[in-house]
């Protein structure tokens, strides 16, 4: 039988939270996005109060972290996307 690898052909990265002060025009940074915990202590990504999306890997989407949580998945590679 023939051994396959899995390929995550949608996988996203949330851009880094410095980037948005350095590139965004002043009069919008306070609508840049934004990582915070919710009540139930999970990480989510905000626009001022409206919620995005809860953060699958809780904050902590270094690329170790990514790599560590696809091996557990048995996850070969993956095409990544920006989330904006």
């Amino acid at each position: 039988m023939s051994h396959f690898h899995v390929i995550d052909a949608d996988a996203h990265f949330i851009e880094p939270e410095t980037m948005w002060p350095k590139y965004l025009e002043r009069q919008y940074r306070d609508m840049a996005p934004r990582t915070t915990v919710n009540a139930e202590g999970k990480g989510v990504t905000v626009i001022g109060d409206t919620v995005l999306f809860a953060s699958r890997y809780d904050l902590d989407d270094t690329p170790a972290f990514r790599l560590k949580a696809m091996d557990g998945e048995q996850i070969h590679g993956a095409v990544m996307y920006p989330t904006l």
